[in-house]
């Protein structure tokens, strides 16, 4: 019963749906740089765990960063950022070699689309605080859904049409995912 209680609450099923749909991008990057790395490239896994490592160095520098930026100049003038960069990092990525595949993955990851945290946020606004432990649970079930859909969407475009196709259909998808939001 809390569950309906907390989607019927005004904005609340949009946001919840919205964060499924966001977060499947996110989920969907790592496996299809890897699968990229390993059956374009034909580096190795190796390789393709260096990639995932400068990728998640990115993101653990480029995270507070981009609050800092939040904090400075708002919310829309940090979307306008990180779909910029997620866009140019994701239309190029099938293109790099690979040490500049390294490169552009860190910097992909320092200017990420924050979406886990931008939704965390807006699901806190606009639930009152008696209501917000079940929010957070819907939230929870959103990304386990998330988890399990992009991996695999991730992975069937990679090996039945190409790397270069999934990884334009992430960028797709964060550059949409970022306008909802802004």
């Amino acid at each position: 019963m809390a569950y309906r209680e907390v989607l019927a609450l005004p904005g609340v099923t949009p946001l919840v749906s919205l964060s499924l749909v966001a977060r499947v991008p996110a989920s969907a990057a790592a496996i299809t740089l890897t699968l990229h790395v390993v059956l374009t490239l034909e580096l190795g896994y190796a390789a393709a765990g260096a990639v995932g490592a400068a990728s998640t160095i990115g993101m653990a520098i480029g995270a507070p960063l981009l609050g800092r930026l939040v904090d400075r100049s708002g919310l829309r003038m940090m979307l306008t950022v990180t779909i910029c960069a997620g866009s140019v990092f994701w239309a190029l990525a099938p293109y790099l070699s690979y040490p500049a595949l390294l490169v552009g993955a860190f910097l992909g990851g320092l200017l990420s689309f924050p979406v886990y945290s931008i939704i965390r946020q807006a699901l806190a606004a606009a639930v009152p605080e008696a209501r917000r432990r079940p929010a957070f649970a819907l939230d929870s079930m959103s990304v386990e859904v998330s988890y399990i859909i992009g991996p695999a969407a991730g992975s069937l475009l990679v090996v039945t049409l190409s790397s270069t196709v999934a990884m334009w259909c992430i960028g797709a998808g964060w550059v949409l995912s970022g306008l909802a939001f802004a």
